[in-house]
């Protein structure tokens, strides 16, 4: 009988003190709010990093994890991972006529289009120089057929 009430003590303890991997991540996303918060964006990432260990966020419904993501992603200039993030945020969000909606879809906006300064600024072809004062310049024909060339490839 004593080894029952033993068992059965150390299994509700268990079950009670027990912590569930949403708990876990809901203390490291207040840490990633924090870190942000002090501008220390490089802990804020780590921590944000840590969040998404513990949650999965394609079966997740809480839409503060990828709105968090998107903002910090875009704020430390890690555009690709600001635009997943919006992905994750624009499948979760139900209503599209909030001003947060409409916030969060002018820095996706933004995002897309640093993504595509970065495209640009890759793309670049440098002609040789002829002018007297030696200064580069940049064939625009050439960035323009590269653009189109890779919108085609990736649509």
């Amino acid at each position: 009988m004593n080894r029952i009430l033993l068992i059965f003590c150390w299994c509700f303890s268990n079950l009670l003190f027990s912590q569930t991997n949403e708990e876990i991540a809901s203390v490291y996303m207040k840490r990633a709010e924090k870190s942000f918060k002090e501008k220390d964006t490089y802990q804020a990432i780590m921590s944000y990093n840590k969040v998404l260990k513990y949650i999965d966020i394609n079966t997740s419904s809480d839409i503060s994890v990828p709105k968090f993501g998107m903002v910090l992603f875009a704020k430390a200039n890690k555009y690709s991972e600001a635009k997943a993030c919006s992905k994750d945020y624009f499948r979760l969000v139900s209503d599209k006529t909030t001003d947060e909606y409409l916030n969060m879809l002018e820095l996706y906006v933004d995002i897309v289009d640093k993504l595509e300064d970065q495209v640009i600024d890759s793309t670049q072809v440098k002609e040789p120089a002829n002018d007297v004062d030696n200064s580069n310049h940049y064939n625009f024909d050439n960035i323009v057929k590269s653009i189109k060339k890779k919108k085609k490839q990736n649509p």
